[in-house]
């Protein structure tokens, strides 16, 4: 709702107002959730709790598959605006031409400088957060998990720096 109306008037508004009803009206029946699984789990002590908390460390391939679900919507909305080609890389001429449409203080926020900036300290904190796991992957796993992750963070900085 706030990139709508951070876009309301433009031709980037019109656009990502059509991707959003597309994205978001496939995938509601997936997205709702019964109020039920809102309820806080109890937390469990000692030898119980080893069974039930995993301390291993999980696959890039199930990072990959927890961030393709987490992120199914913005991914069909990034394809609606024409922001990613069909193998998930960036198309900067379409994005470039959209972000200029906006007005000038939202698209200031924007520049590519800013976004990764900001998007390389998210990352840099993730991989913080997540440094007993990091031990257990390859360099080349490490480099993925980067990638993946600058990704993430500079979608979700570009998302959020609407918010003016």
């Amino acid at each position: 709702e706030v990139a709508l109306a951070c876009t309301a008037g433009t031709p980037m508004g019109a656009k990502l107002a059509s991707a959003m009803d597309t994205c978001k009206g496939s995938n509601e029946s997936t997205t709702a959730m019964p109020t039920v699984v809102n309820r806080k789990e109890k937390t469990c002590r000692g030898r119980r709790c080893k069974s039930k908390f995993s301390k291993k460390c999980p696959s890039v391939n199930n990072i990959k598959k927890t961030i393709g679900k987490d992120m199914e919507v913005d991914v069909c909305i990034l394809n609606e605006l024409g922001w990613v080609d069909t193998e998930g890389q960036a198309v900067e001429t379409v994005m470039t031409t959209d972000l200029m449409s906006l007005p000038t203080e939202v698209s200031a926020n924007l520049s590519e400088e800013k976004v990764d900036t900001c998007a390389e300290k998210i990352v840099s904190k993730m991989s913080q957060r997540n440094k007993r796991c990091a031990k257990k992957y390859t360099a080349d796993e490490v480099s993925e998990l980067s990638k993946l992750g600058l990704k993430v963070a500079s979608y979700n900085v570009t998302r959020s720096s609407c918010q003016v």
